[in-house]
């Protein structure tokens, strides 16, 4: 999981839940020679309003220009779509 003193060093953040969306997105990225998004996990949909609060105290936050946030579907992605977090 990200700390709230993990320094913000590139203009774009792509968040998702957990460590294997991290590995995924940084391969997939890599592979597209894209290299100004920064990759981070949340720790979980149940964490993600935490992330948040402690994002906007952490160094390099008034850089950023975009946020990108992914989640699983889990059982049901018509679910997941309905659901607010």
């Amino acid at each position: 999981m990200t700390t709230r003193t993990q320094r913000i060093v590139k203009p774009k953040l792509l968040i998702g839940e957990g460590l294997e969306e991290v590995r995924f997105f940084s391969a997939l990225l890599a592979h597209l020679s894209i290299s100004d998004v920064q990759v981070e996990e949340y720790g979980g949909k149940r964490q993600l309003s935490r992330y948040f609060q402690e994002l906007q105290i952490r160094p390099g936050y008034q850089e950023i220009v975009s946020i990108g946030i992914t989640r699983d579907a889990d059982n049901s992605a018509p679910s997941a779509f309905q659901k607010r977090l």
